[in-house]
């Protein structure tokens, strides 16, 4: 069976995917090249004030990060859609955004790797 990197949260993961790697795969795939780049779109939304917009991406964004394992961020991420809606000023959302997306962007290469690792397992 496939070992997760133990910086992510491999009981959900291995719960979620089993034995199932190429869907782990296409998972993981899906978060770094849809997911990512979706998140980073955020920013010039909280630029313009659009709260709407940002609620969206972030609400529709949220459970991708359960899909590879980050909880953690998963959580930070509720909770600050949470507090998007009650009212967090603007310059705390873009602070929060920031701090947010530097752990995201800190998980990139780990998830990159997962990638190219759950590739080879599923090749052997």
């Amino acid at each position: 069976m496939f070992e997760f990197n133990s910086k992510l949260n491999c009981t959900y993961l291995t719960e979620m995917y089993g034995d199932d790697t190429e869907m782990a795969q296409m998972m993981f795939e899906h978060f770094l090249n849809n997911s990512i780049p979706e998140w980073n779109t955020i920013i010039p939304l909280i630029e313009e004030q659009n709260l709407d917009a940002v609620l969206r991406l972030v609400h529709k964004n949220k459970p991708t990060f359960m899909m590879v394992g980050l909880s953690e961020i998963h959580d930070k991420i509720r909770n600050f859609e949470k507090d998007i809606r009650s009212g967090l000023s603007w310059n705390d959302i873009a602070n929060r955004y920031e701090a947010i997306s530097l752990e995201i962007n800190s998980f990139s290469t780990i998830i990159q790797h997962e990638i190219n690792r759950l590739s080879d397992f599923v090749e052997s």
